[in-house]
């Protein structure tokens, strides 16, 4: 499974909610300036690793196990801490919530979820908020982040490929470094933990207002749960400076969801009272 960037998209999600209101980002996207040479199939090398981690992850049998999660926890900036409640429901579907906590003892709730095509965003805190569409750029990211069983199992789903980049390591740990390369000219760098077969990194590089940078996200702790493995702490870094982290407090697999929590909220009609003369 693959937590989301928490702390990136928090940091940038009231940013996703002002693009949304730009015609300038409701066209075709500039997101991925360079052309990617994109192989024509995964080596045999990365194939390998792949097929150790999926067995690792509990195999077909073992992910298939959970189908939905709800999750709480603590979302840490470098100087604040949120709770946050997170929905999530196979292949693609995921709904964020956390409090802004504002002057005066006020709160404002942030929302952000996509159903797996329209991603979108709410901001209790802005004046008369309104649900908006995200632009392409950071729907293209959250819907990406929403995959489900993460970037090897579902990008493999979305016609991922994947080159063997040799060893490293992440924190002391030895890794075998992967390339995964996507439709739509998308590119990560995938760190498999070389004992566990577990992903211990993943990097994507992402756009912002103009801006090309590439996001660290490591995982720090895994659960058992049902048949597979949840990542259960993040952390998330840009050039080496963290900006975060996540910690799971709660976590519910299996639950029943009203999938129309991840749908774009209809538009309420207005209704006015008549004048009598």
């Amino acid at each position: 499974m693959r937590i989301h960037c928490f702390i990136f998209y928090f940091a940038f999600s009231l940013l996703f909610i002002s693009l949304a209101q730009s015609p300038a980002q409701t066209g075709e996207s500039d997101y991925y300036e360079e052309e990617a040479v994109i192989p024509t199939e995964t080596d045999a090398n990365a194939q390998k690793i792949i097929d150790r981690h999926i067995k690792m992850m509990g195999g077909p049998e073992g992910l298939n196990s959970v189908t939905s999660l709800r999750i709480e926890g603590i979302l840490k900036s470098r100087k604040d801490e949120h709770e946050v409640v997170l929905h999530q429901v196979a292949p693609g579907k995921s709904r964020l919530e956390y409090t802004l906590k504002l002057r005066y003892g006020q709160r404002a709730q942030v929302v952000v979820a996509t159903n797996g095509e329209v991603a979108w965003a709410l901001d209790e805190s802005i004046e008369d908020a309104k649900p908006m569409r995200l632009p392409k750029v950071a729907a293209d990211d959250w819907n990406r982040q929403s995959w489900f069983y993460g970037p090897i199992v579902d990008g493999l789903k979305h016609g991922g490929v994947y080159t063997y980049e040799g060893k490293g390591d992440v924190k002391g740990r030895p890794v075998y470094m992967l390339k995964a390369y996507f439709p739509g000219k998308i590119e990560e760098w995938i760190y498999i933990d070389q004992k566990n077969f577990l992903i211990l990194m993943y990097s994507t590089m992402t756009t912002f207002a103009g801006a090309r940078m590439l996001v660290d996200n490591t995982y720090l702790g895994y659960q058992k749960v049902e048949g597979t493995y949840i990542p259960t702490k993040t952390e998330e870094s840009v050039k080496g400076s963290i900006l975060g982290g996540f910690e799971v407090t709660r976590l519910e697999p299996n639950i029943a969801v009203d999938e129309a929590m991840f749908n774009f909220p209809a538009e309420k009609p207005e209704f006015w009272l008549k004048q009598e003369n």
